[in-house]
């Protein structure tokens, strides 16, 4: 997990990084993407002050996705 900064509105924002599974183990991987989008699908309807908020999600690269959310110092977003 990362921080990053809005440029937009200069506020702190965590990264959370997943790493997938390598390209061969095809079902595995489809399981995990499976996951991560039902993750999005939940994170971005959801809207209560006691859920950390979804901003956005970025592939950045085969292996690697990004999901942004709100910072919540002190807690764990795992």
């Amino acid at each position: 997990m990362y921080t990053a900064l809005d440029l937009r509105t200069g506020g702190l924002l965590a990264v959370k990084c997943i790493k997938l599974s390598s390209r061969t183990d095809r079902e595995r991987r489809k399981r995990e993407l499976d996951s991560i989008e039902n993750e999005v699908n939940v994170l971005k309807n959801l809207d209560h002050p006691n859920i950390v908020k979804y901003h956005c999600m970025k592939r950045n690269s085969e292996n690697e996705i990004d999901l942004v959310l709100e910072m919540v110092s002190g807690g764990s977003i795992r």
